[in-house]
């Protein structure tokens, strides 16, 4: 283990001291305190899972290490365990219980993915379906089994809210498409003037025609000049 392996031994007074010396070398005695050093870690290790188990501690991934080492506290021979084994043993049930997270997060997702995927190839679906509905259509499916009901109905329900806008927007769009054509009003068809109403307008336009004749003449007309 890491901790194991940073404890600089050959760096320390008494390993330099053995070398030279008959019997076992530097070297062997050295493999064989890192032997017996990590035998009792394991040791020490176990007896924290035991202790955790009687406890029925569970650890998550928001757990914390005074958390942990207060509740098996109360564990005899529990404090007589190092603290630097004490804490990494914890960071290594902190470690498994993030993973298992992770793991079960991804597979909700991949589940929550069917899920949905299902609801929009599914015709019968529409914007006025109930989740009741759909359920008795669709509860056969192993991606409806796949996800818990709170996922379901919470899926289902953006579901539809989303076919409930979709199907909004066409019909505001229907309503625009309509209004433009009643706006505009269909032109009065022309009647056909009768034979004696175009006479009768013919006859005013002479007589309109001589009137501003008659006008211009008196215009122009020369004024006469008094004899001598």
């Amino acid at each position: 283990d890491d901790y194991i392996r940073d404890v600089k031994m050959t760096d320390q007074p008494q390993y330099l001291a053995l070398i030279g010396v008959g019997g076992s070398t530097p070297h062997d005695l050295y493999d064989d305190f890192l032997e017996n050093l990590e035998n009792i870690y394991k040791e020490d290790r176990n007896k924290i899972k035991k202790f955790a188990k009687a406890q029925n501690l569970n650890v998550t991934s928001s757990s914390t290490f005074d958390w942990f080492d207060t509740a098996l506290s109360r564990e005899d021979g529990y404090k007589e365990i190092p603290e630097t084994t004490r804490k990494q043993a914890f960071e290594s049930l902190l470690e498994k219980a993030k993973e298992q997270d992770e793991a079960q997060e991804k597979a909700a997702k991949k589940a929550r993915k069917k899920f949905v995927e299902l609801l929009q190839k599914t015709r019968e679906v529409s914007a006025k379906t109930t989740y009741e509905q759909a359920e008795k259509l669709l509860k056969s499916n192993s991606a409806w089994e796949a996800c818990d009901e709170e996922t379901r109905k919470q899926c289902f329900s953006i579901f539809v809210d989303q076919l409930k806008i979709q199907t909004k927007n066409k019909d505001d769009g229907d309503d625009d498409s309509d209004g433009d054509d009643d706006s505009e009003e269909p032109a009065e068809p022309t009647k056909k003037k009768s034979k004696k109403e175009k006479e009768k307008e013919k006859e005013k336009g002479k007589k309109r025609k001589d009137s501003e004749s008659d006008s211009v003449v008196e215009t122009k007309k020369p004024k006469k000049h008094k004899k001598k």
